[in-house]
């Protein structure tokens, strides 16, 4: 009777998922690099000529093409963001069909329902913009297709995890577990053969479409690599802040199941198929790449997306480890917990009294990609956009704008490095933000230079301040400047 309302349940799942997301998601930029990659998609072709500034084109080239034909049909950034609770709610529920296995067991369900709510990153990556969260329900269909079907499901997979590898390129690490769940539903190379061919076909017509470029690639990573080397000892980037990362990518319950469950589950499987585990282990091995210099829990996103199956498997594995008097006890004990974890977090603390209780972390971790906690998870993701104060960079925007309301008054420039990061990102994002999101949308006039009309007055965003501005720029009405190329501007 429960296997007949599997579809039923799954769209009760994704409706409180997407409105739970949507409800709390960030529209106004979260970390940054949200940023610096949605505003270049309003003028994607201007961004790729090398007119303006554009964040790793080469490894999410998917993403900045979905972005920008969603602002085409939109016309309002606040549709890009929307991508990610959308896509993040799609995620969850396919992951949710992908765990819980025995799909007649109320038992089942609950301990996938667990495993989802115990990898809190999961959900985290659906409150804002990120390329990684649009890969996810890509790579999610591709896993859940592998597991239940053969045939021409492993070509549809292999097309799927090719998308998902556009969208994003870490998913492409996954090729080699993929390969394996192919292997395992027939038994047959040729499954294999079908998945790994669709991939290859993926990417190879993204090739000769111009949206793969190898040689990009090839820089971005060579890039990244010399910024973790350079930056490695700095506050922020250092082995402190990696291990404080790795700690969060699970919930304390997610990390209980696994220290318990784990050794229980990987005996019994070693036990039964040797070389098959050991198999197993090396093609995971590329997707735990970023593990050592993991600075966002995001990065770890499509190593996680196996771990809801794999907690399930642990906290079975603890089930059937107890005797059967007590075998309710293991699922209705982490069930309080994952409940508990949602409006409690955990604090810890070098000095007396080492551990708080307390529903808002008063100790949080830092990451690359916002603060995370040891639960309280309610409370952290609504401080993403709903409990958040308007940055300064925001509050500039608003005073800005407001300025460029009022109908006398002079043109107003606004100049500075187009990255969220560097002096101007003030102006060059949220400020541009802002303003498309109001509906007074800019055009490119020049190399690294954009220009808004609003009531007869114009504001220009430019990178440097030419030496003759005033003939340059000035209409007769006067110029306001605000030069935010140094930080006291």
């Amino acid at each position: 009777m429960l296997a007949k309302r599997t579809h039923l349940i799954a769209s009760i799942f994704f409706l409180v998922s997407v409105v739970a997301l949507t409800a709390l998601a960030d529209r106004n930029g979260y970390e940054g690099d949200d940023l610096n990659s949605i505003l270049p998609m309003l003028h994607l072709d201007q961004a790729k000529r090398g007119e303006l500034l554009i964040y790793r084109y080469g490894w999410q080239p998917l993403a900045y093409e979905v972005g920008a034909a969603v602002f085409w049909i939109t016309r309002t950034p606040s549709a890009i963001f929307l991508l990610a609770p959308i896509a993040g709610a799609i995620s969850l529920t396919l992951l949710l069909l992908t765990a819980w296995d025995d799909k007649r067991s109320w038992s089942r369900l609950g301990m996938a329902l667990i495993a989802l709510l115990a990898i809190p990153e999961l959900w985290f990556s659906g409150l804002y913009f990120n390329s990684t969260v649009l890969g996810l329900p890509f790579a999610c269909a591709s896993m859940l297709l592998l597991r239940g079907s053969a045939g021409p499901a492993s070509f549809l997979s292999g097309l799927l995890l090719g998308i998902a590898t556009l969208m994003r390129l870490d998913f492409g690490l996954a090729v080699g577990v993929f390969s394996l769940l192919a292997w395992k539903q027939s038994r047959s190379l040729r499954e294999v053969l079908l998945f790994n061919c669709a991939v290859f076909v993926t990417i190879g017509a993204s090739y000769f479409a111009g949206l793969f470029n190898p040689y990009e690639i090839l820089d971005i990573y060579a890039a990244s690599v010399r910024e973790m080397a350079d930056k490695a000892q700095s506050l922020g980037w250092d082995l402190r802040t990696k291990l404080g990362v790795l700690s969060v990518m699970f919930s304390p319950l997610g990390w209980v199941i696994l220290i318990i469950g784990g050794p229980i589950a990987a005996l019994r499987c070693f036990r039964e198929r040797k070389i098959a585990s050991l198999v197993w282990v090396v093609a995971i091995a590329p997707v735990c790449l970023p593990l050592p210099n993991l600075l966002s829990v995001k990065y770890a996103v499509p190593l996680l997306m196996f771990f809801p199956v794999i907690l399930v498997e642990c906290l079975s594995s603890a089930e059937h480890a107890v005797s059967a008097q007590l075998r309710k006890w293991p699922l209705f004990i982490s069930g309080a917990a994952t409940a508990g974890l949602l409006f409690f977090s955990a604090s810890f603390y070098g000095r007396a009294p080492y551990l708080t209780l307390e529903t808002r972390a008063s100790r949080q971790v830092g990451t690359h990609d916002g603060t995370r906690s040891y639960g309280g998870y309610f409370w952290q993701m609504f401080a993403v956009e709903r409990g958040a104060e308007l940055t300064p960079h925001q509050e500039f925007a608003q005073r800005v704008l407001s300025e460029l309301r009022e109908v006398n008054g002079p043109d107003i420039v606004v100049a500075g490095n187009e990255n969220f990061f560097n002096p101007g990102g003030a102006g060059w994002r949220d400020l541009q933000l802002s303003m498309e999101a109001d509906g007074i949308h800019g055009s490119v006039v020049a190399p690294h230079t954009i220009q808004f009309e609003l009531n007869g007055r114009r504001l220009t965003l430019i990178r440097d301040v030419p030496a003759k501005i005033d003939a340059l720029l000035d209409r007769g009405r006067g110029l306001k400047v605000y030069d935010l190329r140094d930080s006291s501007g």
